[in-house]
């Protein structure tokens, strides 16, 4: 397997990762989805989850988002690297 397919499958995977985090977690928490399907800017509710749990939350919603960005980013390097 060549290095540029090493990049484009890792990437694939990586997004997968990414999804399946920002499915589970969500985006942050303070953008909310209206029922027109625009996304607006709120400050965080009080809720009855401990701030550790609300912090896990926020970073593993953050990591999804990153793996999601990496994963594409590799995928492109195996492109350019194909080419």
């Amino acid at each position: 397997m060549a290095i540029d397919q090493w990049f484009t499958c890792a990437g694939l995977v990586l997004d997968i990762g990414g999804v399946c985090l920002l499915f589970w977690f969500g985006l942050s928490s303070r953008l909310t989805p209206t029922l027109d399907g625009v996304l607006t800017w709120r400050r965080p509710q009080q809720s009855n989850e401990s701030p550790r749990t609300i912090l896990m939350v926020k970073i593993l919603a953050h990591l999804g988002l990153f793996l999601l960005v990496l994963g594409f980013l590799l995928q492109i390097a195996g492109s350019v690297l194909l080419n």
